[in-house]
């Protein structure tokens, strides 16, 4: 599975703070017991993006309609996320096979979300961005690319 764990944007001065948060979540999550009972091990890459856009693009609001929509924004508004750091892990999984199958062992989108809210502790996150690899997304000797 991927897993974008991801929170707010945050400023520059704020970035290195919001990264040791980040870190000291993700482990605070991978040692919950429903989580150790699961996940068989895991690759996590740290990815920061900085929002250089001061209006809203086409691009950015066909990309993100939801978001801009609750707030009354349009293409050609200021951006509210200008300048602007978003950091987030993007995470593989390695489970059982089986983990699909087993309902009191597989962990929901909700619960991953709620979990990682509880560990950042920051209610303000609003997505868990978790799915399981297909076969197409695989290279011919099964590694995840």
């Amino acid at each position: 599975q991927q897993n974008p764990l991801t929170a707010p944007n945050v400023t520059g001065v704020e970035l290195k703070n919001e990264i040791d948060q980040f870190n000291h979540a993700f482990n605070k999550l991978f040692k919950r017991r429903n989580v150790e009972k699961v996940i068989n091990g895991y690759v996590r890459k740290l990815e920061v993006t900085y929002n250089q856009e001061r209006f809203i693009t086409k691009e950015m609001y066909k990309r993100a309609k939801d978001y801009y929509d609750k707030r009354n924004l349009k293409e050609g508004d200021h951006n509210p996320n200008y300048d602007t750091y978003h950091p987030h892990f993007h995470v593989i999984l390695a489970v059982n096979k089986s983990y699909f199958n087993q309902t009191t062992q597989y962990i929901k989108q909700s619960k991953w979300l709620e979990m990682w809210r509880e560990c950042m502790n920051d209610e303000s996150i609003t997505q868990v961005d978790i799915r399981k690899v297909r076969s197409s997304e695989k290279s011919e000797n099964g590694a995840v690319l």
